[in-house]
Formats: C-alpha cells, sequence, structure tokens
C-alpha cells in the first residue's frame, strides 16, 4: 500500500511541474511572433467603404495582417 501511495505522489507532482512549466511557456511566448519581418505595404483607393482600422488583410485566404491607418 506504501509503494502506490508514493507511485501517485510522483505522478502528481510531474504532472503539477509539467502543467505549469506549459502555462509559463503560452506566458512567455504571447507576444512571440514567428513573421518577424514585417512590411510595410501601402495601397490607393478612389472608394473605401467598408474598410477601418484594424480590418483584417487576407492573402489568398490566409490572413497576413490588419489595417493600421486610414
Amino acid at each position: 500500500m506504501q509503494k502506490k501511495n508514493t507511485n501517485e505522489i510522483k505522478v502528481g507532482v510531474v504532472s503539477t511541474i509539467g502543467l505549469l512549466l506549459l502555462i509559463f511557456v503560452f506566458i512567455y511566448t504571447k507576444n512571440f511572433d514567428f513573421n518577424s519581418n514585417k512590411t510595410k505595404v501601402l495601397f490607393r483607393f478612389d472608394n473605401a467603404l467598408g474598410l477601418n482600422e484594424g480590418s483584417p488583410i487576407f492573402i489568398s485566404g490566409v490572413k497576413k495582417g490588419s489595417v493600421n491607418k486610414i
């Protein structure tokens, strides 16, 4: 019976450490960006109706950025 309790304690400690490590990694990499090479692209439209600051920009169906300034 004593052996079973020590195994449960070991599993609990390892699980807790793993969970804390996972939370730390998510917090640490929250602002990490894999695409660090940012390119500023300027467009000029005659009619920008419906376009707002913060609107997403899609290229080939993939979100690539957002509108910074109108």
